[in-house]
């Protein structure tokens, strides 16, 4: 599901900047999320937010 569908602000008032792709190797860089950005397991996310929602949406199920 793209990042525009997740409501992911609307449900933990946070924002995902950027994503490294787990499957792009040790040597990956961040790229800028996008609405269309589809997270994957295994992403690494830089998320921005105040300290309890970003907890609050680290430790979602």
């Amino acid at each position: 599901m793209p990042l525009r569908e997740s409501n992911l602000r609307g449900k933990y008032d946070v924002t995902i900047v950027s994503v490294k792709r787990e499957t792009d190797g040790p040597q990956a860089t961040f790229s800028y999320a996008t609405p269309d950005t589809v997270l994957m397991y295994g992403d690494i996310v830089l998320v921005v937010g105040t300290i309890g929602d970003v907890e609050r949406f680290a430790n979602a199920q």
